[in-house]
């Protein structure tokens, strides 16, 4: 089985561009879809279906994209979308074979696989021995003086719930560490809190990157705003022990 997991969409469309696969339609679908996207059912039919096996899929772009797609996230029938669409990620396959999850947990950032025990107890410590070495945040907050993303990993941000466990799970609050102009995380700071040069930043990525993979903790990434409040909801609704103390 998969490793237990929590959902919460990002908008990256890369479940519709990455990778091969069918959308399969159920009866209605295609009459639904081409209502959305003011077509007839014929014309339809003849752009964006195609039949395999006897049943009815929609066609995929030469480079995999899903022929409805538009952009790298917008897709032209949303309101109508199939159901095997509105169901992702829980589908019977990711469900029951754990290869096939660990691919679409790595091109899909809005799943956020949790640690089991020793994973988790051994990617904490390595990760504290890294970030001893690091610098802490001082003066005004990295936050306030930089501008666009801020990728933080799965294990910086279980690192940091482990000093603000009660950070909200809603993307809209302000990061808990935060007090006035001054971050207060300290050691519990994610790298690029650090005040890095860009080299060595990009080399403590990597570095977290490996010993994540070396304890076999569940890798995810994505900008600080969106994943802190997803794992938060992830640890919300898993049974497993947020605290690695008590593991």
């Amino acid at each position: 089985m998969a490793r237990e997991f929590f959902f919460r969409c990002q908008r990256s469309g890369n479940c519709c561009r990455v990778g091969t696969g069918r959308v399969w339609l159920k009866d209605g679908e295609a009459e639904a879809i081409a209502g959305e996207l003011g077509l007839s059912q014929q014309g339809f039919a003849d752009r964006h279906l195609v039949a395999v096996d006897g049943r009815i899929s929609l066609r995929e772009r030469a480079d995999g994209r899903c022929v409805l797609l538009e952009g790298s996230c917008h897709c032209t029938a949303y309101a109508a979308r199939p159901q095997q669409c509105r169901d992702y990620p829980d589908w019977p396959i990711l469900r029951d074979d754990p290869t096939a999850f660990e691919r679409a947990a790595a091109y899909c950032p809005g799943i956020q696989q949790l640690p089991e025990p020793e994973p988790r107890r051994a990617g904490m410590q390595a990760l504290l021995d890294v970030m001893a070495e690091q610098p802490v945040p001082e003066g005004r907050a990295p936050c306030l003086r930089a501008s666009g993303p801020r990728p933080v990993s799965s294990l910086e941000t279980d690192a940091f719930l482990q000093a603000f466990p009660h950070a909200s799970s809603t993307r809209e609050q302000p990061c808990p560490a935060l007090e006035g102009e001054s971050c207060k995380a300290g050691q519990a700071a994610p790298g690029i809190c650090r005040n890095l040069p860009p080299e060595r930043g990009f080399q403590l990525e990597r570095q977290i990157q490996s010993l994540a993979e070396n304890c076999g903790y569940p890798w995810s990434k994505a900008d600080w705003t969106v994943i802190l409040p997803d794992r938060v909801a992830a640890w919300h609704a898993s049974e497993l022990s947020l605290s690695v103390f008590d593991v």
